[in-house]
């Protein structure tokens, strides 16, 4: 089985599709997001919302994936979108 593993992205959430996509290319079959998916800097609603487009993205990739929340991640934001997003897509798995 080959993972891809995305980690730090807190800076450039767009690079999301790019990197799935070339992950996918190298065989990946499943993915592990290793936290801090979002910034620390920005209000909750922008966290949320980085993180709902994250989340989407990877959702929308088809690919089993482990979300895992780091030290940027807080709790309120994390738990209710991550929530939302994995009764959407059956491949998102919340690795709190």
């Amino acid at each position: 089985m080959k993972y891809g593993v995305l980690s730090d992205i807190h800076s450039n959430p767009t690079i999301v599709p790019i990197a799935i996509a070339s992950l996918k290319s190298q065989g990946a079959e499943r993915l592990l997001v290793n936290g801090d998916v979002f910034s620390l800097q920005k209000t909750l609603q922008e966290t949320q919302n980085q993180f709902a487009y994250v989340l989407d993205w990877l959702g929308k990739s088809g690919l089993e994936t482990i979300v895992q929340p780091g030290s940027h991640e807080i709790f309120l934001a994390y738990e209710s979108v991550i929530e939302y997003f994995a009764s959407k897509y059956s491949n998102l798995i919340n690795g709190k």
